[in-house]
Formats: structure tokens, sequence, C-alpha cells
């Protein structure tokens, strides 16, 4: 699987757990392949401009934490997705 791939389906599978929980990880052709073929014909940048559910499941965007969950369990700053994206 090439990087771009990974990429694309690694924020694909965080937006799914983050806007619909773990049940539609097992839904054939569900959401996550929906997020997959939107990063894949928008790229990353725009999908994630365009698509709440996008921004909410990203975690780093360019080494900077963009989930504030995360960056409060591990105690250190974070910036919104928005911010960061542009």
């Amino acid at each position: 699987m090439e990087r771009r791939q990974f990429l694309a389906a690694s924020i694909a599978t965080s937006a799914v757990a983050a806007a619909s929980g773990a049940a539609a990880e097992a839904q054939p052709g569900g959401l996550r392949e929906f997020y997959v073929l939107r990063l894949a014909n928008l790229g990353a940048r725009e999908a994630i401009r365009q698509d709440a559910g996008l921004a909410e499941g990203l975690n780093t965007w360019m080494g900077t934490l963009t989930h504030r969950g995360v960056a409060e369990s591990q105690h250190r700053p974070w910036t919104a997705a928005a911010s960061v994206i542009g």
C-alpha cells in the first residue's frame, strides 16, 4: 500500500470511529469506503476542509496535534484542525 493510500485509510478510519462508533467499521462499503473515496478524490486537505467528520478524526497534521483528547491525554498543546489545515 502506498503511503498516500495508507494515510487516506488511516484518516478515514479515525473519522468513522469519531463520527459513528466502531460499528461502522464492520459495514462493507459503508462510511469507511465513503471517506476513503472522498480523500482520494479531493485530497486530504480539501476533504478535511469540507467534512467535519474527517476533521474530528484528525489526530495530527504536519506534526501538530489537532485532536484535543489526544493532546490532553499526553499533556501537550493542541491546535484545532481548521487552524492548521488552512
